[in-house]
Parts: C-alpha cells; sequence; structure tokens
C-alpha cells in the first residue's frame, strides 16, 4: 500500500504539475525495479492510455549522453506530462546524472533538435524508469534521496503460479 499510494500520486501530479510542485513537498523521480513479468510495463501502458501524447521514453542513457554535451537525446520532451522509459541499463551512475536531477525538479535544461539551435526548456513532467537492475548510485547525499524513490516489483504474473516463489497467477 505505501509503494501504491506513491505511484499513485506521482502518475497525479502528471496531470497538473505545477500544482503538484506547490502542495507537495517535492515530486521523485520514481525507479520501477523488479525482474520482468511483474506488471511495470502494465502499469506504463495504462498510464500512457490516461495521457496520450503526453507520454515519452527517454531513457537514462539518453540522460547521460545529455550530460555529456550532446543536447539531441532530449529533443522530444517539450510536450511531455511524463517520460517513463521502459528499458535502462544498470551501468549508469545515477548520482551523476546532472540532468536528470534538473528535469525531476522542473529546472531549466536546454535542448535542442538537429538542425536548430539550442534553446531553454522548463520540464513540466514527471519522471519514471524501469530497471531491471538499479543503476549505480555511490552516493547518499540528499540531492539523491530528495529526488528518487524505489518502488520494488518483486511478485511475478504466471499462468500457473506457486505462491511460494511468489507468484501471482
Amino acid at each position: 500500500p505505501p509503494q501504491r499510494e506513491i505511484f499513485l500520486r506521482t502518475a497525479a501530479a502528471a496531470l497538473c504539475l505545477p500544482l503538484a510542485r506547490l502542495k507537495m513537498s517535492r515530486v521523485k523521480g520514481l525507479l520501477c525495479h523488479g525482474d520482468g513479468s511483474n506488471g511495470k510495463d502494465t502499469l506504463r501502458t495504462a498510464l500512457s492510455a490516461v495521457l496520450g501524447q503526453g507520454m515519452t521514453g527517454k531513457s537514462l542513457m539518453d540522460f547521460k549522453i545529455y550530460d555529456s554535451g550532446k543536447k539531441f537525446p532530449l529533443a522530444g520532451l517539450e510536450n511531455s506530462l511524463c517520460n517513463w522509459s521502459s528499458e535502462n541499463v544498470e551501468a549508469v551512475r545515477l548520482d551523476k546524472l546532472q540532468s536528470l536531477k534538473s528535469f525531476i525538479t522542473g529546472d531549466e535544461i536546454t535542448i535542442e533538435h538537429k538542425g536548430r539551435g539550442e534553446y531553454p526548456y522548463k520540464p513540466q513532467a514527471i519522471f519514471l524508469a524501469n530497471c531491471n537492475n538499479l543503476p549505480s548510485i555511490s552516493s547518499d547525499a540528499e540531492a539523491i534521496k530528495s529526488r528518487y524513490c524505489i518502488l520494488s516489483f518483486d511478485k511475478t504474473y504466471v499462468v500457473g503460479a506457486r505462491s511460494s516463489r511468489g507468484e501471482i497467477e
């Protein structure tokens, strides 16, 4: 139930993020952690159906590439209400992704489309990322604690489920 509440509050924040940022201490980025067949992508698909065109899927690697100086990977976020990347590699150091920290808190970043110059963008989207394995976090700094929340998807949905293994039919 506590994780469900965190997810629902975060998803609801996408509907009016400026208001949510006024009422909540901080809208955190969610790392949805767990092996396959556990409902992460099902929730992503359901939220996408609610938000429609407001869903994007920029990955942790896209933010890492951005931080290396290439601003193209984050182009397309302008009309995003929710950025939920389905697949993410564990080789990314989460505490080093400055652009992601800025994106989550709504601080201005610059983006660039090919053939056009870069321009400022103030993010108005929530952030979620599916992770079979969690990315590296080598710091317990307040900047990390205040921006991220890990949701555990530890049940597996299968036909012929065995409850002793945490499976659900």
